[in-house]
């Protein structure tokens, strides 16, 4: 019998997946949303819009051919020859996510504390490990614990950065690529949906999972929104910073340096997880020894971590970005091919 999830577990579950080191640090919205200037907001509506979309039809799908895995989900969205393929390089790319967020607990205890980042690197692989040896039960445990308190401190910090002048100079604007930047954000994002999507369809009902998409998706919208707000006020302070959140908490509350420290370590930890329960998976489905091989993962990403958040940030989620778009435009034109009958359903 499966242990429900309510609604707002299943949102707090997709926005820990989603809110990484380069959401709440700010480096990957100063790069995929804050850069376009008054566009920004054009870019996050068009997000959260994207988002609402692809995980109502995650959670259809997985929901209506009860497909409780991400590389299920994969092969029965691209066909059992292409899927194939596909699965196995989105394990990479959720092996490179987990690489970045060890990468930014890094960098956090560099720009925090001024000590060196490996050993919270790997305390913060031994919590990964931890919560992944549960899979989804302890996904959702943990986020549930976690999320709130993350939730709450972004609001306070934007409710303080009201009160606080912001940057007197206009800031540069690039006004290009706005729209291909927004769907470039949601595309290399949407590799953890197709990971916690179909893990939750397990343990909810329909209701439950109506209610936690719109959750998910409104409380992602308000986040965006309060953290461009307060990037945008302040970019003279952070554009040239590898954690640009830090940066602007640290002048809101300078009494209290390790405040935005705290919630920075929590939005870091649960993309982490999402990205190691997809891993375990994987591994599930291919070793009969998952756990150690898990192990052995965790401590490879450890030791790339040390190579540079910002540098990771900026060379692999665009590319995680292009594959994901590759993925979802072949499964849109086998779908269509497919319904006109010019493609077997089973290829």
């Amino acid at each position: 019998m499966k242990r429900p999830i309510s609604a707002h577990g299943i949102a707090f579950t997709v926005i820990g997946a989603v809110i990484g080191a380069g959401f709440a640090s700010g480096q990957e919205i100063w790069q995929f949303f804050c850069i376009y200037g008054p566009r920004a907001w054009l870019g996050v509506a068009v997000t959260i819009g994207i988002f609402y979309g692809l995980l109502s039809l995650l959670s259809n799908l997985s929901r209506k051919h009860k497909i409780y895995s991400y590389d299920r989900l994969i092969e029965h969205m691209a066909g059992p020859v292409v899927g194939s393929v596909f699965k196995h390089l989105f394990a990479l790319f959720l092996w490179s996510g987990l690489t970045i967020m060890l990468a930014g607990s890094t960098v956090l205890a560099n720009s925090a504390f001024a000590v060196p980042g490996w050993p919270v690197t790997i305390l913060t692989a031994a919590a990964v490990f931890l919560v992944t040896y549960h899979r989804t039960s302890g996904l959702a445990k943990a986020n549930e614990l976690l999320m709130p308190f993350l939730i709450f401190m972004l609001g306070f910090f934007f409710i303080k950065s009201l009160a606080i002048p912001g940057s007197l100079a206009p800031m540069p604007v690039n006004t290009a690529s706005w729209g291909l930047s927004a769907v470039l954000y949601v595309a290399f994002n949407s590799a953890v949906l197709l990971v916690v999507t179909p893990s939750l369809v397990r343990q909810v009902d329909d209701s439950a999972a109506i209610k936690g998409t719109a959750y998910a998706c409104a409380g992602l919208g308000v986040l965006l929104i309060a953290i461009v707000y307060m990037m945008q006020k302040y970019w003279s302070l952070v554009h040239s910073s590898e954690m640009p959140m830090l940066v602007i908490a640290q002048h809101l509350i300078p009494a209290l340096p390790w405040l935005y420290t705290t919630l920075l370590w929590i939005a870091l930890i649960t993309t982490a997880f999402a990205s190691a329960l997809g891993i375990a998976q994987y591994l599930d489905r291919y070793s009969s020894r998952p756990n150690r091989w898990m192990v052995i993962i965790l401590a490879a990403s450890s030791v790339l971590a040390q190579q540079g958040f910002a540098k990771l940030v900026g060379l692999l989620y665009p590319a995680m970005g292009y594959l994901c778009l590759t993925f979802y435009v072949f499964c849109g034109l086998r779908y269509a091919l497919v319904r006109l009958r010019l493609f077997p359903l089973g290829r």
